[in-house]
């Protein structure tokens, strides 16, 4: 009877050490996956990293009453980091924005942008996260017989639509003031309207 008893007791025990064996494995697959697996777009701790083009549309003001020249077309490309400090707020980075522009026979500029985008993205719990962001920083901008540099300051609003798992498309309007100087000496102001497209993922 002892025995039997023994037997039994020892079957219990055995069977409880596979079942937390088997619980301890199941936890850390699910930490693995949890852990591996992307973050929800625009939650603390989110990277965004993506680009786009933009179709801009100008003016260029110059100093000492030069006048406003004509509107003039020109195409951005800014490949674009981000990352969320908290739920929602983002502080987003352009680095090496290139601005292409023609302004008839002769004349043309190449501009390079490093612009820093702290912006917020509203979640309203569908695929559209509206979002609105601030703009400032550095711009150089080589023309045909000059190079100059200055500030660039604006704002952008649009919208991320979330197309796939882990996958935005981005539209936006944006405001882009860009002054330039040569020398210390003035050079004018450029006024950009920017409607564009873009592509971003979250990771």
């Amino acid at each position: 009877m002892k025995i039997n008893l023994i037997i039994i007791l020892l079957l219990l025990a055995g069977s409880a050490t596979q079942a937390q064996t088997a619980l301890a494995t199941s936890n850390s697959n699910t930490t693995q996956s949890t852990s591996s697996n992307p973050k929800v777009f625009a939650s603390a701790g989110c990277v965004e990293l993506g680009g786009g083009f933009s179709f801009n549309s100008e003016s260029v003001s110059s100093p000492n009453g030069g006048g406003t020249s004509p509107t003039t077309s020109l195409i951005l490309f800014a490949p674009y980091v981000g990352v969320f400090p908290v739920k929602g707020f983002e502080i987003g980075l352009n680095p090496f924005s290139i601005e292409s522009a023609s302004y008839g026979p002769g004349s043309s500029t190449t501009a390079l942008l490093f612009i820093l985008a702290p912006s917020y993205n509203f979640n309203t719990h569908s695929i559209a996260y509206p979002f609105i962001e601030g703009n400032i920083g550095y711009n150089s901008n080589n023309r045909t017989n000059a190079t100059e540099s200055g500030v660039c300051y604006g704002v952008r609003g649009g919208v991320k639509l979330a197309i796939a798992s882990h996958a935005l498309l981005n539209i936006a309007v944006q405001y882009l003031e860009q002054t330039y100087s040569s020398n210390g000496i003035s050079e004018g102001t450029i006024n950009n309207l920017v409607v564009g497209i873009g592509f971003t993922v979250n990771l």
